[in-house]
Order: structure tokens, then C-alpha cells, then sequence
């Protein structure tokens, strides 16, 4: 616990403040005025940016980085592979068996009040809670700070995953209470996650590609 408070101790807290501070936005004003609110904000430049920036929350992107963990360290890559799997599981669960159907925006506002969506969007109508894409990038965001040493990286890596976070509700696939709910389960299982592996780790998991090929090199040229 003391080895993942240590290494990420800049990413918890700052998600600790900004997340207190949404709780109070979730009691004080209902999900119709905040959305309606968020909605309200549109531009050409963020409409393209936040059309392409929110794929940064899906699978793809997720498994190219589990790929290219693989030259760094095997553990890192398990660690952020396992992450994202367990997160998708749980979100899969929840989405489809406890609160199948729950109507996202476009439904939820139809008649009611005339959403901005961006051109070229098609959005979807139901299972709005959790957020998937919010779950997968706070989840491949944190093991990313917990695997990298500098402070000013481990920011930047949060506000990436705020970002994915806001181009769901820009996109008015989600309310902000669905987002929410994504990112506390993407954190909280890459914390138990990684609290597993360092109670059971192997060393061999801390080899890499790169390594393996260094020592490949070492036996065949230097007899």
C-alpha cells in the first residue's frame, strides 16, 4: 500500500479533491442542468478534437499500449493489461445487468429539451451507467503513473484522463454522474490490481523484450 501511495500518491490526490468537489455538483444540481450546462459549450475545433480525442478511452488504444509496455517490462504490461480487463468486466456487469437500459442523453432529453450533438456523431440511446470509456482511461492512466517517475508526467497523465472523461459528455454520450461512477472503478481496480500484483509478483515479470534481446545479443557476440 506505502509502494503504490508513493508512486502515484500526485495522481490519488488530485482525483481526491477534483472528486469531492463533483459530489457536491452531483447533490446540489440535478443531472438535467448539468448536462444541459455542458452542453451549452460547442466550438468547431473542440467538436473535431473531442470526435477523435475520445477514442483515447477505448480498447484500441488501450491494447497498443499493453503492446508497447511489453518493451518496457513485462509487469507493467500485465499490470495495465489485468487493469483494463478486470475494469472491463466489471463495467460490462454493471452496464448490462444492473442497470440495463438506463437512457443516455439523446434519449433521456428527447422532448424535453434540444441536445447540441456533434455533426457526424451518431449517439447511443441507452446503457449510460457506468461510463466505459472513462473506467478504461483512468485504469490505463493511473498504471501509466504509477510506471512513470516524474511528478509533472503523472498530471499530465490525470488531465488526459479528465479529458476523456469530458469528451463523453461533450459528446453527450454521458451524464456526468456515469463518468464518475467509470472513473472511480477504472482507479479503484488498478489499485487492486497492482496491490496483487507486488503481494505475488514474480521476478520474471520485471524482464522485458528489450532485455531479452540484449541478452541474446551478449550470448551470440561476445563469447
Amino acid at each position: 500500500m506505502q509502494s503504490l501511495y508513493l508512486k502515484a500518491k500526485e495522481f490519488l490526490w488530485t482525483y481526491l479533491i477534483i472528486a469531492l468537489f463533483i459530489v457536491v455538483i452531483l447533490v446540489v444540481f440535478s443531472k438535467y442542468d448539468i448536462h444541459v450546462f455542458i452542453n451549452g459549450f460547442h466550438s468547431p475545433f473542440f467538436d473535431r478534437f473531442f470526435l477523435s480525442y475520445t477514442n483515447v478511452g477505448d480498447g484500441h488504444f488501450a491494447v497498443f499500449l499493453i503492446v508497447l509496455m511489453l518493451l518496457y517490462s513485462f509487469r507493467s504490461s500485465l499490470l495495465m493489461g489485468t487493469s483494463i480487463a478486470v475494469t472491463g468486466i466489471i463495467v460490462t456487469f454493471i452496464k448490462r445487468v444492473l442497470f440495463y437500459g438506463t437512457p443516455r442523453p439523446i434519449t433521456f432529453f428527447k422532448g424535453l429539451y434540444h441536445l447540441y450533438i456533434v455533426p457526424g456523431l451518431e449517439p447511443n440511446e441507452i446503457n449510460s451507467f457506468p461510463s466505459g470509456h472513462s473506467a478504461t482511461a483512468f485504469a490505463v492512466f493511473l498504471c501509466l503513473a504509477i510506471i512513470v517517475y516524474p511528478v509533472w508526467v503523472k498530471y499530465l497523465f490525470f488531465i488526459f484522463a479528465v479529458l476523456v472523461c469530458y469528451s463523453r459528455m461533450y459528446l453527450s454520450e454521458h451524464f456526468l454522474r456515469d463518468v464518475f461512477a467509470g472513473s472511480i472503478i477504472g482507479i479503484m481496480t488498478s489499485c487492486f490490481v497492482y496491490l496483487f500484483f507486488e503481494q505475488y509478483g514474480k521476478r520474471i515479470w520485471d524482464a522485458s523484450v528489450l532485455l531479452w534481446l540484449q541478452k541474446v545479443y551478449l550470448k551470440c557476440f561476445n563469447r
